[in-house]
């Protein structure tokens, strides 16, 4: 069966999903709250009891749909969980079809090596992070002091994986590369996004 791929915007608009009630489906979502949890776990550790409990204990009144990504680092094993927030009938759309897969843009961003120690985006009012390929870190910039942003940032990945500046290749889209911003990242790896890049080709 041929994989519809299905780019929504607002997910309290169910139509476009009813109306492929019998395809198998790729969707990916653009505009919707997104949170990350990452949490230091053993091997032996149950992975849906402990996005159960973060639910509980974090989103117990909220609808988020769920994906989860298993990192290794610096001999340390990490749980990074994705909560997404929906409409609570798009929600139960998808799990009575169960034939879907979900992503958003900054999930699988191509333009990440997986094999590289951390990556740092900043881009359409967005800074990403990623260890290893996996995103840990995504966090709007719109109306925020960006150095302030990128500080606070990169601060919670230093005490939360032991990642030091010198580990990061920085992208940093032209826009933003005023001359404080170049200074502040003075003797890093910094490179320029040229142009605006289009999230689709992304996925």
């Amino acid at each position: 069966m041929l994989i519809k791929t299905l780019v929504i915007n607002d997910t309290n608009d169910i139509s476009k999903l009813k109306e492929l009630k019998d395809k198998r489906v790729k969707i990916i979502l653009l505009n919707e709250k997104i949170f990350i949890e990452t949490l230091r776990v053993d091997k032996k550790c149950n992975i849906e009891e402990k996005i159960e409990q973060l639910i509980r204990d974090r989103f117990f009144n909220y609808t988020p749909l769920v994906h989860y990504e298993v990192l290794k680092y610096n001999k340390s094993l990490f749980l990074i969980v994705y909560f997404i927030g929906c409409d609570e009938r798009f929600k139960s759309l998808l799990y009575e079809r169960k034939d879907f897969a979900l992503t958003f843009p900054e999930l699988k961003n191509k333009n990440i090596l997986s094999f590289k120690k951390a990556t740092f985006e900043l881009k359409n009012l967005k800074i990403s992070i990623y260890i290893k390929g996996k995103l840990v870190l995504l966090k709007s910039v719109k109306d925020s002091n960006i150095i302030e942003v990128i500080e606070e940032s990169l601060k919670g990945l230093e005490k939360d994986f032991g990642v030091s500046l010198k580990d990061f290749t920085f992208k940093i889209q032209k826009e933003y590369l005023k001359e404080e911003i170049k200074e502040w990242f003075k003797g890093l790896k910094l490179n320029e996004i040229r142009g605006e890049e289009n999230l689709y080709q992304k996925i």
